[in-house]
């Protein structure tokens, strides 16, 4: 059973008839795609995935289980007609992660519709139980960090005197990269001498 079909059940539960997701983060999660601005209309039974035309051909060539839209006109007309034609009369939202700006809008635009909080925590819920490939990933993932840290020491002692904290950060990145990672999680803290005490220092 995917991560889809869970969060489909989810639904049942939940009492309403589909979801919008609107993050990034839980867009990646449940469909494999990595794209910006659109959204992910799901119901009981079907899912789509709404993206503009940047993204709409990559998104047919590697997404499964998803319909893929490309609207027309703005995003939140291609929803209202997405509610409208599967006679969906409760939706719920990721509550923890929308706007103010984006709650009042689908408010305003989705009449007669019931909006619901919740999608957030079952969300959250299944993300918190990894599947065996998710348990992969990681394990991957900590391997290339720990032949990264290994590399790193070699590289700073060799290049003592020679060689900024910037340049250590590049190289981190850059080995990290050339081992299979996609990007790193967060921007590299590579700081030295005083800035040492930094938490959240920025190489320099």
């Amino acid at each position: 059973m995917t991560q889809l079909n869970k969060l489909q059940n989810a639904l049942t539960g939940l009492g309403v008839d589909a979801v919008i997701v609107s993050s990034e983060l839980n867009q990646f999660y449940l469909s494999g795609f990595d794209y910006t601005d659109g959204y992910l209309f799901i119901t009981q039974k079907d899912a789509y995935l709404l993206a503009d035309f940047r993204y709409t051909e990559a998104a047919r060539a590697a997404v499964k289980n998803f319909t893929i839209v490309r609207p027309e006109g703005k995003m939140i007309d291609e929803l209202k007609s997405l509610i409208a034609a599967n006679g969906c009369k409760s939706v719920a939202l990721e509550d923890a992660s929308l706007s103010c700006a984006d709650y009042k809008r689908f408010s305003e635009a989705f009449v007669g519709t019931t909006l619901c909080t919740g999608a957030s925590d079952i969300l959250s819920d299944l993300r918190a139980v990894k599947t065996p490939e998710e348990l992969e990933k990681i394990a991957k993932s900590q391997s290339i960090t720990d032949r990264a840290f290994t590399h790193i020491l070699d590289f700073i002692s060799n290049n003592l005197g020679k060689i900024t904290e910037r340049d250590v950060a590049l190289e981190l990145e850059f080995f990290m990269r050339r081992a299979g990672a996609q990007s790193v999680a967060f921007q590299t803290i590579a700081v030295s001498g005083s800035a040492s005490s930094l938490p959240h220092g920025v190489p320099s």
